[in-house]
């Protein structure tokens, strides 16, 4: 018994070490000291990979400009893209005040949402000649479009103004949701949601219901309001 455990680290040093560097490849001391070195094919590949493993525009895509732009810049969005058929188009406090463009030919979003209270105007112009289209995958009762509040928390006293405008711009709405233009806030008061749509060329909508100053489904009740 004596002289089992120094026979099998024995053994183990001699065999199972000696295997494993074998199978690993290690190595040698002298080798470790020289660079790795990759060629530049290998450094393409590694960014490619990485990209196959990101999901193709999926979830909110939310704007980040301040100073406002268009809609093809990809460093404009959260998601550093342009907005997919699946993407769920967020405008937030940040670009409030500043026009954002959509100069893309044939956008398809998922839908959008102006969610604010810094009582700026939202502003998205449509190009001449092109269509954003809401194509949204939504149950009945969610929002296709939401103008007003849905997380942001506004005052009894908030203002919040949008317009979807553009001469020659055209806006097709689909799906099972809502169009919803409201102002989330409970208490009475002069709090106000309003949305100005006439400056497209057209609107064509397919949808569940036209809410205007009354919540959508789970949404918190809302009094006063405006179109």
């Amino acid at each position: 018994m004596k002289f089992i455990r120094p026979t099998l680290a024995l053994f183990w040093r001699r065999h199972i070490l000696k295997q494993a560097d074998s199978v690993l490849n290690l190595p040698t001391p002298s080798a470790m000291k020289k660079p790795l070195l990759l060629s530049p094919l290998s450094l393409a590949i590694v960014p490619a990979i990485i990209s196959m493993t990101q999901p193709a525009g999926a979830g909110p895509n939310t704007w980040n400009n301040a100073a406002g732009g268009n809609w093809s810049v990809p460093n404009n969005w959260s998601t550093l893209a342009v907005p997919g058929s699946a993407d769920d188009v967020i405008f937030g406090n940040v670009g409030a005040g500043a026009l954002n463009t959509n100069d893309l030919t044939g956008a398809t979003i998922n839908s959008l949402t102006y969610d604010w209270n810094n009582q700026s105007q939202q502003t998205t112009v449509i190009n001449s000649g092109k269509t954003l289209t809401i194509n949204g995958s939504g149950a009945a009762g969610t929002a296709l479009v939401l103008v007003g509040s849905a997380a942001a928390a506004p005052a009894s006293t908030t203002q919040a103004p949008a317009a979807i405008t553009g001469a020659g711009g055209n806006l097709v709405l689909s799906g099972l949701g809502d169009f919803v233009v409201h102002l989330g806030q409970g208490t009475a008061g002069s709090h106000m949601a309003t949305l100005d749509m006439t400056g497209l060329d057209s609107l064509t909508a397919t949808i569940g219901r036209l809410l205007v100053g009354q919540a959508n489904a789970g949404a918190i009740v809302n009094r006063p309001s405006g179109t």
